[in-house]
C-alpha cells in the first residue's frame, strides 16, 4: 500500500489493502483472543485486551467511512498513520504482556494440552503471530514494511 500511496495511487491502495486489511485483522486477532482465553480467561487483562481490538476495528471502520467525505490521499495518510502508531504500541505493550503470560503459564507444569487440543506450543504460535507483524519504521517514522503475510496487498 506504501508504494502505491507514495506512487501517487492512494485509490487503487486502499480498493486493494481495505477488504484484505479487514480479513487479516479479523483472523489475527480471533487467533490472538484464543490465546487470551488460555491464558488470562476472565481476567481483566482478558477484557482490556479484547477491548484494544474492539477499539481497533471501530477505528478503521471510521478511517474507511472517511473515503465518501475526504480525498484517498488523506483516508491512505490517516489509515498509515493509525496503523503504523497502533501496531507499534500494541506489540509493544499489549502483545509483551501476553508473552509474558504465555511464558509463565508454559513454565508451570499444571498447563498441558486437553486430548483433543492442539499439540501446538501456544508460545510459539504466539511468537509466529509477532513475527507477522514486524514493522520498521523508516527515518520519518512511517511503516515501511509490515505483515509479511499481507506482502501480496
Amino acid at each position: 500500500m506504501i508504494h502505491l500511496h507514495r506512487a501517487g495511487q492512494s485509490t487503487r491502495a486502499l480498493d486493494e489493502l481495505l477488504p484484505s486489511l479487514t480479513v487479516n485483522i479479523l483472523f489475527h486477532f480471533s487467533e490472538e483472543e484464543v490465546l487470551l482465553a488460555q491464558v488470562a480467561g476472565g481476567s481483566e487483562f482478558e477484557r482490556q485486551h479484547w477491548a484494544l481490538h474492539h477499539a481497533f476495528t471501530l477505528e478503521i471502520d471510521a478511517i474507511c467511512q472517511c473515503r465518501s467525505t475526504q480525498s484517498d490521499p488523506q483516508v491512505a495518510e490517516k489509515l498509515s498513520v493509525y496503523l503504523a502508531h497502533w501496531l507499534i504500541e500494541h506489540i509493544r505493550h499489549a502483545d509483551q504482556e501476553l508473552a509474558r503470560r504465555v511464558f509463565a503459564q508454559e513454565a508451570t507444569p499444571a498447563w498441558q494440552p486437553k486430548k483433543n487440543e492442539s499439540t501446538h506450543n501456544p508460545a510459539q504460535m504466539f511468537l509466529d503471530s509477532c513475527l507477522d507483524a514486524v514493522v520498521q519504521i523508516d527515518a520519518a517514522g512511517r511503516i515501511t514494511a509490515s505483515n509479511h503475510a499481507c506482502e501480496h496487498l
